[in-house]
C-alpha cells in the first residue's frame, strides 16, 4: 500500500483507526509513529508500508516544525534593532528591541541667585578688598551643570557616567557599574555616592532645600572611589558597606593607609509592617579609617600671601552657601620663606621648598549618623545627627637654631617648618569631635503622598498629581522649615603656625572692629579659646561673662553656630522645580569675613540674613 504524502498518510490511519474502533486502545498524547507501530503489531500494516508511513510522518512533523520556526523569525525580525524610550517615563534615549540593553541621556541645570545681609555688604571703603568672593557671595551661580548617560546591559548590570559641567574644566562627578545578578546582593565599582546619610543619598534633584544641613559638611563622604556590597534581602530593609579612597589620586602612606569604610544599616517599618501611605524610617551608619591633606598657601587669610602652608581639617560655610569659613580649623605644614634660607641638601627642607615636597597632614576620622524620618501622606518629619571624631597631625619637627632662625648656622631637620629657633618637636596635631544635626518639616501643600516616593532606604521625587500648565493643572507645592546646627567647640590645635579661625579679632561689645590691623584674625595656636569658651544658651562665657560686653572674642567664637530656614518649593513637572528660601544664621559673636581688609570701625553683625531662589531642570 503506497502513501504518497502526509496528508495521505494521516488520512489512511485515521480510516483503519476507524475501523478497527475498540479492537486497538488510543490515548490523546500517542503521535504519529506510535499509531502506525500499533498498527504494525496488530498486523494492520505490512513493513514495507509502514517503513513509508514513518518516513512520511516524519517528514511531515520536520514540516511543521521549519513553519513554526519561519513564523517565529517572521515575527523577531519585525522588532526593530533600537526603540525610543517613553521621555514622560523613563527619559530620553534608546532601548533593543529584545529589552536586554538601554541607555539614556542624564543631566541636570541648577541655576542660583542669592541676596546675603552678613555686614560685609557694608564694608568701610577701604576694606573691600575681598580674596574669597564667597564671603559677600550676593549673585548669580550656576550651582549644579551635569551631562551624562545611564543604563544597563543583559538587564542585571546598571551603569552611570556622568560629567561635572562647572569649575574651569568637566571632571567626572560620578561613573559606576553595578552587577545586580542577585538583588539582595549587588556589587558597585567606580565613583558614586558611598552609604552614609539619608541626606546625603537623596539626590540633589530631589532635596526639601535648596542646600544641605550642615551635616554634609561634617566630613561625610559623599562620591568616592571605591567598591560597594548592598541590597535590600527584604522589602524595607536595605544594607550597604563599601570600601573607598578620599581623592582620585590618594596621597597614602606605604603601609597601607588611606583606605576608608562606611556602612549602613537602613529600615522602613512602614513597608515591614504594611502600614499604608505611611514611612517610618530609622538608619544608622558609620565610617572609619584615615587619609591625608596636603597643606598648600592660602590667599584667603591673616595677609594677601602667607609663606606658611596649611591644611583644613575641619572647615563650615554658613547654610545655603552663604559666609565662607566661618570656622574651621588648620594644620600648618612648611614655611616657605624659611625654608628659602636653608642650604639645600637631602636632609634639608631647602631640597624640598615649594608645595609640590610639602608633608602630608594625616587624619584619622571616624563618623557615627543616626537618621529618622516619619512621613504620613503628604506631611514628613526627617532629623539627622553626625558626630566626627577627628585625629589629625603633621609630622614636622624642627633643626638647630642659626643666627637666621634654621637658617644660616643652622642645622635643619628634615621636615623643618615655621622657621623654628628650637630642637624641640614641632608635630602640629588638631584633636576633638564636631557634632552636627538637623530637623526639617515638609508639608505637601497639593497632598502628594511621601510614601510613593520612597525607594531602597531614601526618598526620590515628587512627582505633581498635575503638572503645571498655562489653563491647567498647578504642579506640586512645598511648604518646609529647617533648624540646623553645628558644634566644633570639641576641637584643638597644638603646633606652631596651626591654628582655629572664626571671625575677627578686635571687636567692641556693639560690634565694630577697635584696631586698623588689616586682616586680623581669631586665631589661638593651641585650644582657640584664650578669651571666651564656648557659647551658651544664656550667652555667657566659661567665666561668666556676657559674651556681648567682652571687648575681644578667641578662636571658638564661631564654635558653635545655628542657622533656620523656611522653603517653599514649586514642582512645576516631574523635571522642572523653582525654589524659594529664607534662612538666618547666629554667629557666635559680631562676625566679619577673615579674609578682607578691614578698617576700625567697620560694623560687623552677629547673624546673616539669606535668601536664595534656584530654577531647577533634570532629566
Amino acid at each position: 500500500m503506497a502513501i504518497s504524502n502526509p496528508i495521505r498518510a494521516a488520512s489512511s490511519v485515521a480510516a483503519i483507526i476507524a475501523g478497527l474502533g475498540a479492537a486497538l486502545p488510543v490515548h490523546a498524547g500517542m503521535n504519529m509513529e506510535g499509531l502506525l507501530e500499533k498498527l504494525r503489531d496488530k498486523g494492520v500494516l505490512s513493513e514495507d508500508e509502514f517503513q513509508e508511513m514513518r518516513q512520511e510522518a516524519r517528514e511531515a512533523r520536520r514540516a511543521e516544525a521549519l513553519d513554526k520556526a519561519q513564523a517565529k523569525g517572521d515575527k523577531e525580525a519585525q522588532k526593530p534593532l533600537l526603540q525610543g524610550l517613553d521621555p514622560s517615563k523613563d527619559g530620553f534615549g534608546f532601548k533593543s528591541g529584545d529589552g536586554n540593553f538601554q541607555i539614556k541621556l542624564t543631566g541636570r541645570l541648577h541655576s542660583d541667585y542669592r541676596w546675603i545681609d552678613s555686614g560685609n555688604n557694608a564694608l568701610a571703603a577701604a576694606g573691600r578688598n575681598d580674596r574669597d568672593t564667597a564671603s559677600p557671595a550676593d549673585g548669580f551661580e550656576l550651582r549644579r551643570a551635569r551631562i551624562g548617560f545611564s543604563g544597563f546591559i543583559y538587564k542585571d548590570i546598571d551603569y552611570l557616567l556622568q560629567l561635572n559641567m562647572t569649575g574651569n574644566a568637566p571632571i567626572v562627578d560620578e561613573a559606576y557599574a553595578r552587577f545586580a545578578f542577585i538583588k539582595p546582593a549587588q556589587f558597585t565599582f567606580g565613583r558614586f555616592k558611598q552609604p552614609f546619610s539619608l541626606e546625603q543619598l537623596t539626590s540633589s534633584n530631589n532635596l526639601d532645600f535648596a542646600e544641605r544641613s550642615y551635616n554634609d559638611q561634617n566630613g561625610v563622604p559623599a562620591k568616592k572611589l571605591g567598591a560597594m556590597i548592598s541590597g535590600e534581602p527584604i522589602k524595607g530593609l536595605n544594607y550597604a558597606a563599601s570600601v573607598f579612597q578620599e581623592g582620585f589620586n590618594e596621597q597614602s602612606d606605604a603601609d597601607g593607609s588611606g583606605k576608608r569604610y562606611a556602612g549602613r544599616l537602613a529600615a522602613n517599618f512602614g513597608q515591614l509592617f504594611n502600614v499604608k501611605d505611611t514611612v517610618l524610617h530609622v538608619g544608622i551608619a558609620g565610617v572609619g579609617g584615615d587619609y591625608q591633606l596636603r597643606p598648600s598657601q592660602s590667599s584667603q587669610s591673616t595677609s594677601e600671601y602667607e609663606s606658611v602652608t596649611r591644611a583644613s581639617v575641619v572647615d563650615f560655610r554658613s547654610m545655603n552657601r552663604g559666609f565662607q569659613h566661618f570656622y574651621r580649623a588648620q594644620l600648618a605644614g612648611q614655611d616657605l620663606a624659611a625654608c628659602a634660607n636653608v642650604a639645600t641638601s637631602a636632609t634639608s627642607c631647602g631640597a624640598r621648598n615649594g608645595t609640590a615636597g610639602e608633608t602630608m597632614v594625616n587624619v584619622d576620622s571616624r563618623l557615627l549618623g543616626l537618621e529618622g524620618a516619619v512621613a504620613y501622606k503628604s506631611l514628613k518629619l526627617q532629623g539627622e545627627y553626625v558626630r566626627n571624631e577627628i585625629n589629625a597631625f603633621n609630622p614636622v619637627v624642627s633643626g638647630t637654631a642659626g643666627t637666621n632662625g634654621v637658617g644660616a648656622g643652622g642645622t635643619p631637620g628634615a621636615t623643618t617648618n615655621n622657621g623654628s629657633t628650637s630642637t624641640s618637636d614641632r608635630r602640629q596635631t588638631l584633636s576633638g569631635d564636631v557634632n552636627t544635626y538637623y530637623v526639617q518639616a515638609v508639608w505637601n501643600i497639593t497632598g502628594e503622598n511621601w510614601s510613593d516616593a520612597y525607594k531602597g532606604g531614601v526618598f526620590g521625587g515628587i512627582k505633581p498629581k498635575s503638572n503645571y500648565s498655562t489653563g491647567g493643572g498647578w504642579g506640586a507645592w512645598q511648604l518646609g522649615i529647617r533648624y540646623s546646627n553645628v558644634d566644633a567647640s570639641g576641637i584643638n590645635v597644638s603646633g606652631s603656625g596651626s591654628r582655629i579661625q572664626s571671625g575677627r579679632s578686635g571687636t567692641t561689645a556693639n560690634g565694630f572692629l577697635a584696631n586698623s590691623a588689616e586682616n586680623t584674625t581669631e586665631v589661638s595656636a593651641t585650644s582657640g579659646s584664650s578669651t571666651v569658651g564656648v557659647r551658651t544658651a544664656d550667652n555667657v562665657n566659661s567665666a561668666g561673662t556676657k559674651i556681648g560686653s567682652s571687648p575681644t572674642r578667641g578662636g571658638k567664637m564661631n564654635g558653635e553656630v545655628d542657622s533656620w530656614g523656611i522653603g517653599l518649593n514649586w514642582l512645576i513637572n516631574p523635571n522642572a522645580k523653582m525654589m524659594f528660601e529664607y534662612t538666618r544664621t547666629m554667629f557666635g559673636g559680631p562676625t566679619c569675613s577673615i579674609d578682607t581688609d578691614v578698617r576700625a570701625g567697620t560694623k560687623c553683625k552677629d547673624h546673616e540674613d539669606l535668601f536664595s531662589v534656584r530654577a531647577q531642570y533634570n532629566f
